[in-house]
């Protein structure tokens, strides 16, 4: 937790500052989702307390605001919490089930 938040520290003054996207762009970046996978998994899962890191949040925010964010990351959001709710092999099939549907209706993905 402590190297964390060290990492998130780092995060917003070296990179988000007053910027809206980690380059200082007006448009999210592949430095952008990249980082954003890593972060915004641990806080969905319950794993990262982000209540005081107010830039982080407001880019997290943005991030959400993607286009088909939902749709892509629909298994995150489906298992949720991990922390105070034990992962079931049910919570689990549910999720992977659920995301394959989402990303199976999205018109620039292609399910093999």
């Amino acid at each position: 937790q402590r190297l964390l938040s060290q990492v998130i520290e780092f995060l917003e003054q070296a990179y988000l500052g007053d910027h809206d996207f980690i380059a200082g762009t007006s448009q999210a970046t592949i430095a952008d989702l990249a980082c954003y996978e890593e972060i915004w998994q641990l806080a969905e899962a319950n794993l990262l307390d982000l209540s005081r890191s107010e830039r982080m949040q407001g880019w997290l925010r943005r991030m959400m605001d993607l286009p088909s964010h939902d749709d892509v990351h629909r298994y995150n959001l489906v298992l949720g919490d991990i922390r105070s709710i034990p992962n079931t092999m049910e919570r689990f099939s549910d999720a992977v089930t659920q995301a394959f549907s989402s990303l199976s209706k999205l018109k620039h993905v292609h399910m093999v």
